[in-house]
């Protein structure tokens, strides 16, 4: 079979990290975080820009990653409610985990426990 009949209807053709704020103290104690997960969608030209942010706080730290991912279509999705529909949710799903990597190395320094985000169902946290 070829590779090109396999091939998903939405591609993610750009990924990219316009914005990374990380502020901590000196020393970063256990407890709970609060995360906040939030989402954008922009069409541009022929393709759909998913912004997704994700801020987590606490007391002595706080963290905010933005993270757009660029998609593209094949013909075979026309109408331009359900590429909406797809770029918000499966762009969103897409672009989490490369989010979650992102926030791991970012806080994995001495001094403090790493954060790592589990896997989550995106679509739920969102529409929370």
């Amino acid at each position: 079979m070829d590779i090109n009949d396999m091939r998903a209807e939405m591609q993610l053709k750009n990924l990219y990290f316009p914005s990374i704020t990380f502020k901590r103290e000196a020393v970063v104690a256990g407890g709970e975080l609060k995360i906040d997960v939030s989402r954008k969608l922009r069409h541009v030209d022929d393709a759909y820009e998913v912004q997704l942010t994700v801020d987590i706080a606490k007391d002595d730290i706080s963290l905010s990653v933005i993270a757009i991912g660029v998609f593209v279509f094949t013909q075979a999705v026309q109408d331009e409610e359900s590429r909406d529909d797809m770029a918000k949710i499966n762009g969103a799903a897409i672009i989490f985990p490369f989010i979650r990597s992102q926030i791991t190395s970012l806080t994995a320094q001495p001094g403090m426990a790493p954060i790592i985000i589990p896997a989550l169902n995106i679509t739920k946290l969102i529409d929370d």
